[in-house]
């Protein structure tokens, strides 16, 4: 599927998807002034299209957007992580970056969301790419 990106609303929220099979992680680059529904909304279709997202560890790369997504929004997320991950084997690793402090404090909340992921933020892309690649099964 690779990389799908977006043209920036006049808004300047931006994320681009990008699927690297061979390491089965998702990239998010987030870009602008985080608009939390529009966050919400195209990860639930882009989730949906590549068809069991359970398979792959996500990277969450925060480093050029600013604001934050909503609790309600995040909830709504994780239920629906619940049921992808409902029968999944192994524990996804998801690996944030930000140098958002406040972003950082959170991880602990939103890792109780699930029990079948793993959550962690990271201040660099190749701290948490290669916390991503320690954890990397098969």
């Amino acid at each position: 599927m690779g990389s799908q990106s977006q043209p920036t609303p006049p808004d300047g929220f931006s994320i681009d998807f990008d699927l690297d099979q061979s390491k089965r992680r998702l990239t998010l680059k987030l870009a602008g002034k985080i608009v939390s529904q529009q966050y919400f909304d195209r990860c639930v279709a882009y989730y949906s299209k590549i068809g069991d997202p359970s398979r792959l560890d996500r990277l969450i790369d925060c480093t050029e957007s600013k604001g934050y997504v909503n609790f309600d929004h995040l909830n709504a997320l994780s239920d629906l992580w619940r049921t992808w991950l409902s029968g999944a084997p192994r524990v996804v690793n998801v690996a944030v970056v930000t140098s958002d402090p406040l972003t950082h404090a959170r991880m602990g909340i939103v890792d109780h969301l699930s029990d079948k992921q793993r959550h962690h933020a990271f201040f660099t892309v190749a701290d948490a790419e290669a916390w991503l690649d320690a954890r990397r099964d098969g």
